[in-house]
């Protein structure tokens, strides 16, 4: 499956979430919130910067999934974790069409 987003890695900088060519992926910084909760929007800018590492680190894990699920079923927490995964990587790329 190709790309859909702009490729990372991404990071936090001046107040905005940014590609590796300083492009802007997302400014998080409103002013109805700025003044109630500006540490809750710093945080979610930083968790925004981090989407492409923990998508890649997610594909990395699922890679697994079957053969512990199949082996080792006495793993349940770690299956259930493989299976969050499973569920963030399909909500970051839905299939499209022909592809289902």
């Amino acid at each position: 499956m190709s790309e859909r987003h702009t490729p990372g890695p991404w990071r936090f900088e001046d107040e905005m979430v940014r590609a590796a060519d300083d492009a802007v992926i997302a400014d998080p910084y409103c002013e109805e919130t700025a003044n109630t909760r500006p540490g809750e929007m710093e945080a979610n800018a930083r968790l925004i910067a981090a989407s492409p590492a923990l998508l890649a680190a997610c594909k990395e894990i699922v890679q697994w999934h079957n053969l512990i699920r199949q082996n080792y079923p006495d793993m349940a927490g770690l299956i259930r974790g493989m299976e969050q995964a499973l569920a963030a990587i399909a909500a970051a790329e839905p299939a499209e069409a022909g592809e289902r």
